[in-house]
């Protein structure tokens, strides 16, 4: 949780309009979020090497679990919609 907070962070830092996690879950925001990792794990354009390569797979890994996770969120909204 708290290299994902980091992420925001660093995300919100190249475009002011991301607020939280899901903002960034986006195809339109795929760059964005490679920007970010980057900065954050300190990505070297020259060796072409990340100075923390775990970070940027536990962001990755992080990020697709959250992929994953508003798809359950709706189907269950949609349940509370048809019991109410």
């Amino acid at each position: 949780m708290r290299e994902l907070e980091r992420f925001v962070l660093k995300a919100r830092s190249v475009d002011p309009e991301v607020r939280h996690v899901r903002d960034c879950i986006d195809p339109q925001k795929f760059y964005l979020c490679v920007s970010a990792v980057q900065m954050l794990c300190g990505f070297d354009e020259q060796t072409m090497e990340y100075v923390t390569p775990s970070l940027a797979n536990k962001i990755g890994q992080s990020l697709h679990k959250l992929m994953l996770c508003p798809v359950g969120t709706k189907t269950s909204k949609k349940k509370q919609n048809i019991l109410s």
